[in-house]
């Protein structure tokens, strides 16, 4: 049996968009033939082996939290992953995936050395607005860096949108396009009935992606009645944080934060919205190199999203069928959008619903891209690069 071991700071395989995506491969590539191996980050008992539905991780996390060992978590990625590397066997592809370019050398010489086929899965390109120092920062570096030199054709590569698909191709780098992925049959499907007040789930982590500013600016630009129809329930975000780090200080009585939360109680919130929100600058390079996986996450249990178009959204996305699609990146036509929504009657929204999640059963399923990676895999290992 060949073995595909995958490299990754993820906190495999527990909750974030990372995982869930790795998951997602994984399973792919033990339909293709291979057994799956990972070195993570998990958050468990460091250096010990263990199993999640067939597939075996290993985290190399510290088991300490305090600044130092963070930051050897970082600087001793490679040394710690080399140590385990050595006493594996019949390895025969390695996916690394964003890591220090120190590990990444390693890696690209492992595969050369030992005739291994070296795999990556492109998901982010950073804009240096995302960063407090910008082109300086150390994590747009390597990623730039990572997507611009190391990154040649002795590679494959998986591109999460038209993005990366057009610009490997465009080097001459073997690659296929796989959007954000999701396990649609374990999911639950949204069938609980609609009633006068629209709910509305924004869930995830703002940082400088999401425009939660904008949808918040939104809702405070909603009249005393259309108010009282239309509800935000805010996930991943705590009330005090918002106010600290954002620039809307006023919060609208129909606004609502729940903080930090596990994945499983963002499903249940979804299960219980009429409409998921996400607004992203359309006019940055992150927004539109990788594919928000909680459009794929809202769709695959039947919630539509309101959105603006970013990324390869168009798609897959149909306004008013599937989705209510804010016309541009502005607060004015998110009120406009919002109102829609307001006037959607319980039967309309039971349509979109049906066609959101016939939307992720065609599109995101993981299962449906099976014969794109054997395409991916299939052919001679050959590179230009020396190391």
């Amino acid at each position: 049996m060949n073995k595909l071991l995958i490299l990754t700071y993820a906190n495999f395989p527990n909750g974030e968009a990372a995982s869930v995506r790795i998951y997602s491969l994984s399973k792919l590539f033990m339909k293709l033939g291979y057994t799956i191996s990972i070195i993570s980050m998990s958050r468990t008992k460091p250096y010990i082996w263990n199993k999640y539905d067939e597939i075996e991780y290993i985290s190399i996390r510290s088991e300490y939290n305090d600044l130092i060992h963070r930051f050897g978590n970082v600087l001793l990625y490679k040394s710690r992953a080399k140590k385990i590397i050595k006493k594996m066997q019949g390895i025969k592809a390695i996916m690394p995936l964003s890591l220090t370019l120190s590990a990444l050398f390693f890696c690209e010489s492992y595969a050369k050395k030992n005739s291994v086929l070296l795999l990556t899965d492109r998901t982010e390109w950073y804009s240096p607005c995302e960063f407090k120092f910008g082109r300086l920062s150390r994590e747009y570096m390597i990623n730039a860096i990572t997507n611009r030199i190391i990154i040649d054709r002795y590679w494959r590569v998986i591109s999460i949108s038209r993005f990366f698909e057009d610009y490997f191709k465009g080097k001459g780098i073997k690659t296929v396009r796989i959007p954000a992925l999701m396990d649609t049959s374990s999911l639950p499907i949204n069938t609980c009935t609609p009633n006068s007040i629209r709910k509305i789930v924004y869930a995830g982590s703002p940082a400088k992606k999401d425009s939660l500013n904008l949808i918040i600016q939104g809702f405070l630009m909603l009249d005393s009645e259309l108010s009282k129809k239309i509800e935000l329930h805010i996930y991943g975000v705590s009330k005090s944080f918002y106010r600290k780090f954002q620039f809307n200080k006023n919060i609208p009585n129909n606004i609502y934060f729940y903080g930090r939360v596990s994945r499983s109680e963002v499903i249940d919130a979804l299960l219980n919205a009429d409409f998921s929100t996400l607004l992203r600058d359309d006019s940055k390079r992150f927004t539109k190199a990788g594919f928000p996986s909680k459009i794929a996450e809202s769709m695959s249990v039947g919630v539509p999203v309101i959105t603006n178009f970013t990324s390869d959204l168009d798609l897959y996305l149909k306004d008013e069928e599937n989705s209510l699609i804010v016309s541009d990146y502005s607060v004015e036509s998110f009120v406009n959008t919002l109102k829609r929504a307001a006037r959607k009657t319980d039967e309309e929204i039971n349509i979109m619903r049906n066609a959101a999640r016939l939307t992720a059963e065609k599109s995101f399923d993981f299962n449906i891209y099976l014969s794109t990676l054997y395409e991916l895999q299939e052919g001679d290992i050959n590179g230009t690069r020396k190391i």
